[in-house]
């Protein structure tokens, strides 16, 4: 498997978020921001080639759509399915961003209601 930055976490481990109430339950039980959770809002990936450019876009089970690039010094040295994969991540870290932003409004918006 390709992975370019060695030292990074490897992606389907939870990220450490603080933990999100779940809605269902009224706060008493909690869950984290995890990659199986970003899968499964992903609706579509679909992909672009322009010489050396790959940009995956990701349209979200709501109509949103997500993009993500990789690029290649040579043409000689470019392969699809690495360039794949690298827009493909890229996307995903722009929708873990979207998902903490979520996760933390609905936690401002749980504390809210239970203060009134």
């Amino acid at each position: 498997m390709y992975q370019p930055f060695a030292h990074l976490t490897p992606r389907g481990k939870p990220y450490d978020l603080p933990p999100l109430p779940n809605n269902e339950k009224r706060g008493k039980t909690m869950e984290k921001l995890t990659y199986e959770h970003i899968q499964s809002v992903i609706k579509t990936a679909d992909y672009l080639q322009h010489g050396v450019l790959t940009v995956c876009v990701l349209t979200l089970r709501n109509g949103f759509t997500v993009t993500g690039e990789s690029a290649c010094l040579s043409l000689a040295t470019y392969d699809a399915e690495i360039g794949r994969k690298i827009a493909f991540d890229n996307a995903v870290d722009k929708i873990w961003q979207l998902e903490g932003y979520l996760a933390k409004q609905r936690m401002y918006e749980a504390t809210q209601r239970s203060e009134t």
